[in-house]
C-alpha cells in the first residue's frame, strides 16, 4: 500500500512524498494510521539546514535523503500475531517518522534502523493526539531533569525557552524548583511566564549574571565560603540548564551557578564557538561545578534494573503530567497544520521564532 511521508532530500529542501510499504504487518509488528506528528525544532531543523555535518555521511542517521520526524501518534490498525500487549484501535506513540501510515516493532532493538523500534506506549485515555504528540518535546526535556540531584526549592535557570527549554522550567517547577527562563524573544519570555515560569531574563552575558543574583539574593542565596583568585563569588543558582545548543551559553552556565551548582548540556551542540577558557575552567575546577550531559538517548529505553530511569518510564511521567495538567503542552503549539505545509513549517520555526513556538502536523488533512 502507499504511505505518504515527509522527506528531507536535500539542504534547506523539504517535499512530501509518496511511497510503498508492506500491506499488512509482519507477526511482530503492529500498524499505525497516524493522527498527529511533532516537530522537533532543534533536531529537524539542524538537518535541514545541514548544519549537522552528518546528512552528507553516507549511512548516517540523517544521511541525504532523509526521512524526518520522530514523534508519532496514531491508532493500531492491524496486529501481528506474535504481538503481545496491544490491540487494533489503541491510541499510541511512539518514535516514529512523518509518516501516514507505519509498520512498527513494539520494543525492538534499540539501534534499530527505524526509531519507532525503539519504544510503543499507549496513550492515555484523556489525553489529545495532538498533545500527546507534542509530549515527545516534554520528554526530551525530562533528560535533564532526571540527571540532576534536585532539593526542595533550588533555584534552576535555563537558557532557552524554546519548546524543549520552556518544558524544562515546567518540570523543574514541577519537582519543586523555583526557576529562571532566559531568552532573547519576549514572545517565549511571555509564554514562559504565562505556563507559570517564576521569572523571566532577556540581557547581555554580564546582564544575565548580574541579574540572576539580584533575582536569588535573599533566604534562599548562600554565598560561596571561599572564593578562589580568578573565578566569580558565586550566584544563587543551583541548576543551569542550555536547552539551546550553543556553547557560548553553556559557558554562561558555568559562570551562573554558585560553587557545587549543577549544569546540564541539554540542547545538542552543533555552531562552532571560539574563546578563552580559563576563566570557565578555574571555575568549574576551584568551584567543583559539576558538569553534565543531557541527551537522552544515553537513557536506556526500558526499565533496568538498578537503573533510576528509563525513556518508557520517563513518557509515562509526562503522559500523567499533562493528563492531570501539571504541565501545559497546548499553550505551546501554535500552529496545527497538514503535512503538505511542512514546508512553510520549517520555515516559520527557522524565521519566525516569535509566532512558531510548535507545529503538529495533522495528518487527517492530507
Amino acid at each position: 500500500m502507499k504511505a505518504k511521508r515527509v522527506l528531507v532530500p536535500e539542504k534547506n529542501k523539504v517535499i512530501l512524498d509518496e511511497i510503498e510499504i508492506p500491506d499488512h504487518p509482519s507477526s511482530e509488528q503492529v500498524t499505525i494510521k497516524t493522527e498527529y506528528s511533532f516537530i522537533s525544532a532543534g533536531t529537524e531543523l539542524a538537518a535541514y539546514t545541514a548544519l549537522t555535518p552528518s546528512v552528507y555521511q553516507p549511512g548516517a542517521w540523517n544521511a541525504y535523503p532523509w526521512a524526518s520526524g520522530y514523534s508519532n501518534v496514531g491508532r493500531i490498525t492491524a496486529v501481528g500475531k506474535d504481538v503481545d500487549g496491544f490491540a487494533e484501535g489503541d491510541r499510541v506513540f511512539c518514535f516514529g517518522k512523518h509518516q501516514s501510515i507505519h509498520h512498527v516493532h513494539p520494543f525492538g532493538e534499540i539501534e534499530a534502523e527505524n526509531k519507532a523500534d525503539s519504544i510503543l506506549a499507549k496513550v492515555p485515555d484523556g489525553l489529545a493526539p495532538d498533545i500527546a504528540a507534542s509530549c515527545r518535546m516534554a520528554l526530551v526535556a525530562m533528560s535533564a531533569v532526571c540527571r540532576t540531584k534536585i532539593q526542595i526549592n533550588d533555584n534552576v535557570a535555563v537558557w532557552g525557552l524554546g519548546m524543549v527549554g520552556n518544558l524544562a522550567c515546567q518540570l523543574y517547577s514541577v519537582a519543586g524548583c523555583r526557576v529562571i527562563g532566559i531568552d532573547p524573544i519576549s514572545s517565549r519570555r511571555q509564554k514562559a511566564l504565562e505556563v507559570g515560569v517564576d521569572a523571566v531574563l532577556d540581557s547581555t552575558k554580564e546582564e544575565v549574571l548580574n541579574s540572576l543574583t539580584e533575582l536569588t539574593a535573599d533566604s534562599s542565596f548562600i554565598p560561596s565560603t571561599h572564593v578562589n583568585p580568578g573565578t566569580s563569588s558565586g550566584h544563587g543558582i543551583d541548576i543551569a540548564v542550555d536547552a539551546v545548543g550553543e556553547a557560548a551559553l553553556l559557558e554562561q552556565a558555568c559562570l551562573a551557578v554558585k560553587p557545587n551548582g549543577q549544569v546540564i548540556s541539554l540542547g545538542s551542540p552543533r555552531r562552532d564557538y571560539h574563546t578563552n577558557t580559563i576563566e570557565v575552567s578555574r571555575r568549574i575546577h576551584f568551584d567543583e561545578i559539576k558538569l553534565g550531559g543531557g541527551l537522552e538517548w544515553g537513557i536506556p529505553r526500558l526499565p533496568i534494573s538498578g537503573v533510576p530511569y528509563s525513556t518508557l518510564e520517563n513518557l509515562q511521567k509526562v503522559f500523567d503530567l499533562a493528563t492531570r495538567g501539571k504541565i501545559h503542552l497546548s499553550p505551546l503549539i501554535s500552529h496545527r497544520i497538514s503535512p503538505s505545509e511542512i514546508e512553510s513549517a520549517y520555515q516559520g520555526l527557522l524565521d519566525d521564532k516569535d509566532i512558531y513556538t510548535g507545529v503538529a502536523l495533522d495528518w487527517s488533512k492530507i
